[in-house]
């Protein structure tokens, strides 16, 4: 299956190993988190934490209109720079780890 030029969407929720089979292809959006971006075939299992980074990123576009991607993340101190040290910030940078098993989603 070609992959690069989509987004996927689950049917399955495994809550014992905390993943998400993703078993449909859906057109892409520069929302999509690293662990989707890296499927290369149908099903495949990402940490259900995952989408936390769609959430990160949805916000980021909405408050910045700018897009977090894995080209950019790196940059994330700078586009957060007008919020820094709110609980916003926090929340985003908890959404927006760079590995799955770090990322949460906890306002304060």
């Amino acid at each position: 299956n070609d992959t690069k030029n989509v987004v996927f969407f689950s049917d399955t929720i495994d809550i014992e190993t905390n993943k998400v089979k993703i078993i449909h292809k859906w057109q892409k959006n520069k929302f999509a988190g690293p662990e989707i971006k890296q499927i290369k075939s149908l099903p495949a299992s990402i940490p259900i934490r995952s989408s936390y980074y769609n959430i990160g990123a949805l916000v980021v576009y909405a408050l910045f209109k700018k897009y977090i991607d894995t080209e950019n993340i790196k940059n994330v101190e700078s586009i957060l720079e007008n919020i820094k040290e709110t609980k916003l910030y926090w929340a985003l940078k908890r959404c927006l780890e760079p590995e799955a098993k770090n990322r949460y989603i906890l306002i304060i």
